[in-house]
């Protein structure tokens, strides 16, 4: 099986698992993350400026990471597909309701999207954290998303300092992950049961 397939298949099969999950199994496993986060020294300090996403189709929930976050005093914001054909997309900072997601609108693929505001826009320059969604990751922090190069073009643009935070279930995790030329590895790994740290 070459690389290719290799990856197709484990797309594959965790949609499908993941898939699987109710509602209230997602959500459970948003909370035991968010205890985990929570517990980390960086999101304690004041002030942060985080991009996270709106959870879809049996990914970990979100909506109390989001809340949460955005009540300690964090900036939080949401990306939404600009540009679908050169893949990108853009955050824009959300209110508590939003972050519900309440209020946000169905956009590209059938993921909830905050509207377009340019007052809202946060440009990436000035993110501190971000937490990103994935199909799958390994053990040396490499991620598999779901191919279409959207994160992987934006990480590009974060500074340096920036931490990169994958959330994921824990079946998630598989052996390895061939590592691709435009891959950017994660500088950490929240699941409802693990932190990594790489």
């Amino acid at each position: 099986m070459d690389t290719d397939q290799y990856l197709k298949k484990i797309r594959r099969d965790i949609i499908l698992k993941r898939g699987s999950l109710d509602d209230e199994q997602c959500r459970q496993a948003g909370l035991q993350a968010l205890s985990i986060l929570l517990s980390q020294p960086v999101f304690k300090q004041a002030r942060l400026t985080i991009a996270s996403y709106a959870s879809f189709r049996g990914e970990l929930d979100t909506k109390d990471i989001n809340i949460n976050l955005q009540r300690l005093g964090h900036t939080v914001a949401l990306p939404k597909v600009c540009d679908p054909k050169q893949g990108l997309m853009e955050f824009y900072a959300t209110s508590a309701l939003i972050l519900g997601h309440k209020g946000l609108k169905c956009g590209t693929f059938g993921i909830q999207e905050p509207q377009e505001d340019p007052d809202l826009l946060i440009t990436p320059d000035k993110f501190d954290v971000v937490l990103l969604p994935l199909v799958a990751f390994d053990c040396h922090g490499h991620r598999l998303g779901m191919g279409g190069g959207f994160y992987d073009r934006f990480l590009k643009k974060l500074p340096e300092k920036c931490r990169l935070i994958g959330l994921a279930h824990d079946f998630q995790k598989v052996d390895l992950l061939p590592k691709q030329e435009w891959d950017m590895d994660l500088d950490e790994i929240v699941t409802p049961s693990s932190h990594w740290i790489f």
